[in-house]
């Protein structure tokens, strides 16, 4: 499971060989470039790797053809994620759930994809490794759960939270606030992983910050404040999607690069946590709300667990006049599963984790941007703005479409700048020159009082013997 906001702003924090602010081309000219140069789209490993095991294909990839090909996986990411999120604002977008007539338990959604991921890389698995893959799956001590195992469970809770942000937000407005989450990436790799991070690409964190919120009170002053509740129960999803999605990648990050664990094998991890975490939120997450007072519009149809007798299903007759129910004669966990739109919701949803996970893995950070800033666009003005608009909406507010360009053209120029050094790589550099320095006496010919030692290079440039051929011919 990938997360591009968290890693993009890891990547932009790696070391570049330089302290200092250098402007980056915009992602389509760096595309551009890589068209005009013949290079290819994938990352350096990925490169590295083609170039040992099949230079041919690696060639093929940089000529027109090749390129074209590349750019086709691009937009069939960029589509399968755009689509995914719009289908999720469609199918759990239950503010109205009175009126529409698909109404999910959220949790059952997370369930089912995590099922689909979980038998994909078994499938994938056996065709890579065979029987070896079985034993690795089974072998619940081996090095793949000790190192994804903890970080798996702050996955699950994310993946969870921010599904059921869709049930109270827009898609737009989730993608939009999601760019916050460079800011607290940042901040928690610099407290945890030593990245540093130059002075602009803070000031534009916070600048992306201000324009979520400039979007965030738009929206809600051209709703005249209807709907407050739900959207402060939206951020409360939000912010626990976002402390443990940051704290999860930014621990992933070292763990992700181990060659012993392969990919299939971290996402099978993962999602195979997902699962009973999962189910368990499914109980825990209505019942705190029900006590905290929010409105039972929103809790009442995912408590999936209650007799046709309780009173939460009787609100629910009473709240629609008899039109819908809730806990088990609703269907219970899989209410309304027999509407074809959520199969695709899985499907979509199932395929954009394995995609986002192979995109971040194979092809190049100039790549990631572009599909960033191209879902970007597409979810809020598409989604929000044209096909998941109802009459109850009123009319798009302009305020919040140009705070939403804001958050986009800074998004875009947050990924125009590189980052500084590390710690570590500043000891790598540290250790370099010390020992450069501690070579120069030798290649100079001098002591470490800074005199010429008898039989040095320039001994053998003469011809004459050195010390240590004299002292052999002695012997």
């Amino acid at each position: 499971m990938a997360f591009l906001d968290g890693d993009d702003c890891l990547d932009e924090g790696q070391d570049e060989g330089h302290s200092d602010a250098k402007r980056r081309g915009s992602v389509v000219q760096d595309v551009a470039e890589a068209y005009a140069q013949r290079t290819s789209m994938l990352n350096p490993e990925a490169i590295a790797i083609l170039e040992q095991t099949s230079p041919g294909m690696l060639d093929w990839l940089k000529t027109t053809p090749g390129f074209v090909l590349e750019l086709l996986v691009l937009f069939v990411f960029v589509g399968i994620n755009t689509c995914k999120n719009l289908i999720l604002g469609k199918c759990l977008k239950n503010s109205d759930w009175e009126e529409q007539g698909v109404v999910l338990v959220t949790a059952s959604l997370v369930l089912a994809q995590s099922l689909g991921v979980v038998l994909f890389c078994m499938t994938l698995g056996a065709s890579i490794e065979g029987i070896r893959s079985w034993r690795k799956i089974l072998d619940i001590r081996g090095v793949h759960y000790r190192k994804f195992g903890p970080m798996a469970v702050l996955f699950a809770l994310a993946q969870i939270f921010q599904t059921l942000a869709y049930t109270v937000m827009t898609p737009g407005t989730i993608t939009i606030l999601g760019q916050g989450r460079l800011l607290t990436t940042a901040l928690l790799s610099r407290l945890l992983l030593g990245r540093r991070y130059i002075q602009v690409q803070w000031y534009v964190m916070v600048m992306i910050i201000l324009g979520s919120v400039l979007h965030l009170l738009a929206k809600q002053q051209a709703s005249s404040g209807e709907g407050n509740q739900e959207m402060a129960v939206g951020l409360f999803y939000l912010a626990v999607f976002f402390a443990s999605s940051d704290t999860a990648v930014v621990a992933a990050d070292g763990a992700s690069k181990v060659g012993d664990v392969p990919f299939w094998l971290q996402e099978f991890v993962i999602s195979a946590v997902v699962a009973p975490v999962s189910l368990a939120m499914s109980v825990v997450i209505p019942m705190l709300q029900s006590v905290a007072g929010v409105d039972e519009a929103i809790w009442g149809p995912q408590m999936w667990w209650k007799e046709g007798g309780s009173p939460v299903a009787q609100n629910c007759l009473d709240r629609t006049e008899g039109i819908l129910t809730c806990g088990q004669e609703a269907g219970g966990f899989w209410r309304d599963w027999n509407q074809g739109i959520v199969w695709v919701c899985v499907i979509l949803g199932a395929f954009q984790i394995m995609g986002a996970g192979l995109l971040v893995r194979i092809l190049s950070g100039t790549t990631k941007r572009l599909a960033k800033v191209m879902v970007f666009g597409l979810v809020y003005f598409l989604g929000d703005c044209i096909l998941l608009r109802t009459p109850q909406d009123g009319p798009i507010s302009v305020g919040a479409s140009l705070a939403a360009v804001q958050v986009m053209g800074l998004t875009s120029a947050f990924f125009m700048l590189k980052g500084g050094k590390t710690k570590e790589s500043e000891k790598v550099r540290s250790a370099e020159r010390d020992s450069k320095e501690s070579e120069m006496p030798v290649l100079l010919g001098t002591g470490s009082n800074g005199r010429k030692q008898s039989g040095t290079v320039d001994d053998e440039k003469n011809g004459n013997p050195t010390s240590a051929q004299k002292q052999g011919s002695s012997v």
